[in-house]
């Protein structure tokens, strides 16, 4: 049985920051996207000297907080709104696990301070070297210990990867059979990457994924075919 958690209910009780890294997902897609922009020209150097010009900064600072009187505080951050979550009465890899109110999928504390969004592809190279050699140092350092919560989005780059929405409707079909079930997915989907990257039978190979973590194979044969789960995964990415 899954536990409800509503985060709306903590927001508010103790002292609160957050990181929405999607930033991550920017570094880490980056390599699959293709070139970056080239960067802007550097701007022109004046002859005003540092001293001088980090002296006028100061003044101009200390003009302001002396006409208003006090020194602006910094501005608190903005809870996010989670909303209600499905947390599992099982961990995964000793990490707790489960599904946000939208249904994303998340491992962490449900109450921890820092949240991370991780937009990624499951056929992007970097974002597999990403889950397989990063995230485990991630889940050591930080999640296991209540510091992070991670919340996984969808975000196949079907252009460039074919086959990932396929397989994130498989990892997605893997989770209407719990959040363990999903991660397990998840973490063999990318571990597997190169012999399902350029498969013409993706529903085969994600099928013998599943049936060799258990699953239940006629729920998860019935869902892929239902494409329910190919139509999530392209409503995500044109959000």
């Amino acid at each position: 049985m899954n536990q409800r958690f509503d985060r709306r209910s903590s927001l508010w009780t103790q002292p609160y920051w957050l990181v929405a890294a999607i930033a991550l997902a920017a570094l880490i897609l980056a390599g699959c996207a293709g070139q970056l922009p080239a960067a802007p020209a550097p701007a022109a150097v004046t002859d005003t000297p540092v001293e001088e010009a980090a002296g006028g900064a100061v003044e101009q600072q200390a003009d302001r907080a002396t006409d208003s009187g006090t020194v602006p505080a910094p501005e608190e951050p903005t809870p996010v709104d989670l909303g209600e979550l499905t947390v599992s009465d099982e961990q995964f890899k000793g990490m707790t696990v489960g599904f946000t109110e939208a249904g994303f999928p998340f491992r962490g504390d449900p109450d921890a301070p820092v949240i991370v969004y991780e937009y990624s592809d499951f056929e992007c190279p970097f974002c597999a070297r990403y889950a397989t050699q990063t995230e485990p140092a991630i889940n050591d350092n930080f999640v296991r210990d209540g510091s992070l919560l991670v919340i996984f989005r969808d975000f196949p780059l079907e252009g460039l990867h074919p086959n990932a929405p396929a397989a994130h409707a498989a990892a997605l079909c893997a989770a209407d059979q719990g959040a363990v079930a999903y991660w397990e997915m998840h973490d063999e989907i990318f571990r597997a990457q190169s012999e399902w990257a350029n498969s013409t039978d993706t529903a085969g190979f994600f099928g013998g994924l599943a049936e060799q973590l258990g699953l239940d194979m006629d729920a998860f044969n019935s869902c892929v075919a239902s494409g329910e789960k190919a139509a999530m995964v392209d409503a995500g990415v044109a959000e």
